[in-house]
């Protein structure tokens, strides 16, 4: 006895004939175009750098505060999610206070430097970060430099204040070749003379430099601000563009990497 079937022509289904499937054309332009879709091509590995905002200084009544301290560098590796808006914060600079913390959320985050403190007859202390410390004051007449995000301040003597201590190079910055460095402590204040900031850190109650997390510097009167910090992302240019950004990053293409540079806060969505 025969199996029963269906006597007609064969029409079999494809990728643009059966109900409810999508070709592959409109499943990229929804995914890449239109962004109606998660991007699932998401790099499968992104490096990052950053660091917070340098600390300043509270200046007045002839304190010789020390310097405010630059800020650590925090690098390291994850692996995003497609569609999924990370938010990028760049941390403020302190005014007269430690700087503010930097990160990539639910990844990473990056501390800034702290203040420089003085108390009315005592040396000021340099501001310290999460790697390194301030220098100290031989006395009332004296404070430390700033830790850098590569050295300690040094201490102050002689009335003098001391300098603040190195920053680094960012290794993931596409200007690296430049020879750029970030995130020096300020310089600490003495009745005789003032210490001088290094890497981007404030001198004689200057501020520390913008976008570079760098200590303010001290004078024993004026109050100064550490510089906002910096977040740098890359990943292979193997893989395709960011789907979105938000707060303007700074984006290259350069030597087989996809670099995207925040110096304000913002997203990056893959």
């Amino acid at each position: 006895m025969g199996e029963g079937g269906i006597i007609g022509k064969l029409n079999p289904s494809t990728a643009t004939s059966a109900s409810g499937m999508w070709s592959l054309n409109e499943v990229f332009l929804r995914n890449t175009v239109n962004g109606e879709w998660p991007n699932f091509n998401a790099p499968s590995s992104v490096n990052y750098n950053l660091f917070g905002g340098g600390g300043g200084v509270a200046g007045g009544n002839g304190n010789y505060a020390g310097g405010g301290a630059g800020s650590a560098l925090v690098q390291g590796t994850f692996a995003p999610t497609g569609g999924i808006a990370y938010t990028v914060t760049v941390g403020a600079g302190g005014s007269s206070a430690a700087g503010g913390t930097s990160s990539i959320s639910g990844v990473v985050n990056a501390t800034g430097g702290g203040a420089g403190i003085s108390t009315s007859g005592q040396p000021g202390t340099g501001g310290s970060n999460s790697s390194f410390s301030g220098g100290s004051g031989s006395s009332s007449l004296d404070g430390g430099g700033g830790a850098g995000a590569g050295a300690n301040g040094a201490n102050g003597s002689g009335y003098v204040g001391g300098t603040g201590g190195i920053g680094v190079t960012m290794p993931l910055d596409p200007a690296v070749g430049a020879g750029l460095t970030y995130a020096g402590g300020g310089g600490g204040a003495g009745l005789f003379g003032n210490g001088s900031g290094r890497d981007g850190g404030g001198t004689d109650g200057s501020n520390g430099a913008a976008t570079k997390g760098a200590g303010g510097g001290a004078n024993g009167n004026a109050t100064s601000n550490g510089g906002s910090g910096r977040v740098i992302l890359r990943y292979s240019d193997a893989s395709p563009a960011a789907s979105g950004t938000t707060g303007n990053p700074t984006i290259t293409v350069s030597n087989g990497y996809r670099y995207y540079v925040f110096t304000s806060s913002g997203s990056i969505t893959f």
